[in-house]
Formats: structure tokens, C-alpha cells, sequence
């Protein structure tokens, strides 16, 4: 046989073992996903940040207006602490209602 014949056959081989490597690759990653523990932990964790990052806000403005209180100096900051701390609190209160809701049950 002549030299191009094997290079032909050979080439051919290739692709058929390609394609089917393909193929069954394909249909095993529709079937399995591979999911790691850090996603998931990382997943449930973002809507907790979420929630975290207004409510520390609130919680060091009402830290300053009590120390500001205790050094004589009530010049309204402890109303709008306090607003915005009520405010912290029903979002972080709407954030504990929405993690212990089960999915599924009305």
C-alpha cells in the first residue's frame, strides 16, 4: 500500500476516535454536574453580605450618636441614628423571614 493510503486511514481513525470521544463527553457533562463545596457555601453567603453592609452602617452611626451623648453633644444625631437603625433592623428582620421560609409550602 502506498504511503498517502496509511496517512488517509490514519487521518480517518483520528477523527472517528475524536468523535466519538466527543460525543461521549458531551453526553456525560449533560448528565453530571460537578459542583464544589466553596461555591455553594459562597452562594448562600452572598445575600447574607447583602444584608450585612447596611445594617453595620446603621449600627456605627447609633455607636457614634451614643458616644456623642454621653459627651454632651445632642445635636439631632441620635433621631436619625435612630431612624436608620429601624430601618437596619425591618431589613434584617425581612432577611431572617426570607432564609426560614421553605421552599415549596404556601
Amino acid at each position: 500500500m502506498s504511503p498517502i493510503l496509511y496517512s488517509v486511514i490514519g487521518g480517518a481513525s483520528m477523527l472517528i476516535i475524536t468523535s466519538v470521544y466527543r460525543l461521549m463527553e458531551s453526553g456525560i457533562r449533560k448528565r453530571v454536574m460537578v459542583r464544589s463545596p466553596e461555591m455553594k457555601a459562597v452562594l448562600q453567603l452572598g445575600p447574607a453580605m447583602n444584608m450585612t453592609v447596611p445594617v453595620l452602617g446603621a449600627l456605627l452611626m447609633g455607636q457614634q450618636a451614643t458616644l456623642e451623648a454621653l459627651k454632651g453633644q445632642c445635636n439631632g444625631n441620635i433621631d436619625k441614628a435612630l431612624t436608620r437603625i429601624d430601618k437596619a433592623r425591618s431589613l434584617y428582620d425581612n432577611y431572617l423571614i426570607e432564609q426560614a421560609e421553605i421552599e415549596g409550602v404556601e
